[in-house]
């Protein structure tokens, strides 16, 4: 879910927050629950994952990240909009190593405020419910296609493959059971494979 981030292997527990509505009660029983909490036991592995729904309030969410206490963070932006603004010291306190936002629209301007409070980098991840993870941003800010997960393409208003600027067409490599071809996501947008300076060697999304 979560781009290129170093962190140490040994101790990273990755939050993801999304509109699934899923709820996790697997915490031991021995622990008191306050009635209407999140509760999130992350998975195991090692880079075990904490799921929270979107479903429940700012508040909820907040404090199930505090419960958590996750070294990464992935959210929409809205939900991260709401985070800052409902408690900017809370949100400071968790000690995040490394967040990032996709699925909705985000500005870099606001990406920028967010990192003021929570003292790290915020990334874009530009994503889609059916194609999945399309580019993620680099330190740099550019985005880079994510080459092994969806084959993406640019092509014109006939369909035909175009170097400027058209529609992002993406093949996804990974869904197996309803495996998406050639879909026409209805963005527009410009590939360009010049290098990065932050070393990345994979094609970029550029003009989106």
């Amino acid at each position: 879910v979560v781009q290129r981030i170093s962190v140490s292997v040994k101790c990273s527990c990755i939050a993801c927050i999304r509109n699934d509505g899923i709820r996790l009660d697997k915490t031991p029983q021995r622990r008191v629950i306050p009635p209407g909490a999140i509760v999130v036991q992350p998975q195991a592995g090692l880079f075990p994952l904490a799921f929270i729904p979107t479903a429940a309030d700012p508040e909820q969410v907040l404090d199930a990240l505090e419960c958590t206490r996750p070294h990464i963070l992935h959210t929409y932006p809205t939900v991260l909009r709401d985070l800052v603004a409902l408690a900017p010291d809370r949100m400071a306190a968790l000690r995040l190593r490394g967040a990032s936002v996709g699925s909705e629209l985000s500005t870099q301007a606001e990406r920028d405020a967010w990192a003021v409070v929570l003292g790290i980098p915020v990334r874009d991840e530009y994503s889609t419910e059916e194609l999945g993870r399309i580019a993620s941003q680099c330190p740099k800010g550019r985005y880079h296609l994510h080459e092994d997960i969806v084959h993406t393409e640019i092509v014109d208003d006939d369909g035909r493959p175009t170097d400027g600027v058209g529609e992002v067409v993406g093949t996804e490599l990974h869904n197996r059971t309803m495996p998406f071809v050639r879909y026409r996501q209805g963005d527009l947008a410009r590939i360009v494979g010049e290098g990065c300076p932050c070393g990345r060697r994979t094609r970029l999304l550029v003009d989106l």
